[in-house]
């Protein structure tokens, strides 16, 4: 066991790696797609990029940290976190699909 900062410093080291390992992932990908596809293909999947990060700050609006970090969570705690994230879900496909 070592101290808090041995920790922090090893928390720190692979959230730096993890978020690196991504960042370089997809910048591999996507020089990968770019050279297989036309640039009017490739303005589509750019397209569609911009909506999946978009969608992902929507979908990840803390609820999950808020469980991990309540200290007295309850079943019924954990139930209505999913109960959030499907009605959520359910309207912004509703305003995507119908406008409304």
């Amino acid at each position: 066991m070592g101290t808090i900062k041995d920790k922090a410093a090893n928390g720190l080291f692979w959230a730096i790696m993890e978020k690196g390992g991504k960042q370089f992932i997809q910048f591999t990908l996507g020089i990968v797609i770019a050279r297989h596809l036309t640039p009017a293909d490739y303005g589509i999947v750019g397209m569609l990029a911009i909506f999946m990060a978009i969608s992902g700050v929507l979908l990840d609006s803390g609820i999950e940290s808020a469980l991990v970090q309540k200290q007295n969570r309850t079943d019924e705690d954990k139930n209505g976190e999913g109960g959030v994230h499907w009605t959520r879900n359910i309207h912004i496909e509703c305003k995507i699909k119908y406008n409304f």
